[in-house]
């Protein structure tokens, strides 16, 4: 198991070198853990917690996080990139998982339990050409929010893809619609384009809590 408190991954030209994480420790501080500027890189069975703003923070596409567990940050994971993957295990963050206005992200099988926030979505500015995330068979329990998209600009075609998602506060097989506000008018609405059509009666077993 490899330690470390802070990590930048630099930009670079070639997709083909890639970074892989393997078992590592981020310990957090005053700030990020983790500031990742370059794409395709592969974090798997990591410890990222007890960072004061954010364990990870993505700028950049094509990252993967494959059964880490993000405990104890401000933010667990902020990306603001896309055709990113994350798999993995958020608790006792303030916010589980930001979306700063992601697109074609896959969001799956993640285990999300007593965050403030689940998962954060913000579309601020236009959202025309983002949204189209999956956000699928994940595990919402015992959060203060579970799901919540904050909007500020163009909201008509803000589309995402929730399918199979167990909510610990709904009705099993009534279709669970997405908590939006809009940040101008401050106000609270749900809208059709982000509803978990299909949410599980029970916790996805194959969301396995690894703590080691």
């Amino acid at each position: 198991m490899v330690t470390f408190m802070t990590v930048i991954l630099r930009r670079q030209r070639s997709k083909d070198k890639k970074n892989h994480f393997y078992r590592c420790n981020f310990i957090g501080g005053e700030g990020i853990s983790v500031e990742v500027e370059k794409g395709y890189n592969n974090f798997s069975y990591c410890n990222i917690f007890n960072a004061s703003i954010a364990g990870i923070v993505a700028y950049s596409s094509h990252q993967s996080f494959y059964r880490c567990n993000f405990s104890n940050n401000w933010i667990g994971l902020q990306l603001e990139s896309y055709s990113d993957v994350v798999e993995s295990n958020f608790y006792h963050n303030h916010i589980a998982i930001l979306l700063s206005s992601p697109k074609k992200d896959v969001i799956r099988k993640n285990f999300i339990i007593e965050n403030k926030i689940g998962i954060e979505i913000s579309a601020e500015i236009d959202s025309r050409g983002m949204g189209m995330n999956d956000i699928n068979y994940n595990s919402f329990i015992k959060n203060d929010v579970h799901a919540i998209i904050y909007f500020l600009g163009k909201i008509l075609f803000f589309y995402n893809n929730w399918t199979g998602n167990y909510w610990d506060n709904w009705i099993p097989y009534i279709p669970k619609p997405i908590l939006c506000e809009d940040l101008l008018f401050k106000t609270y609405f749900f809208s059709w384009l982000n509803v978990d059509w299909h949410p599980l009666p029970l916790v996805n077993k194959s969301n396995i809590v690894n703590r080691d």
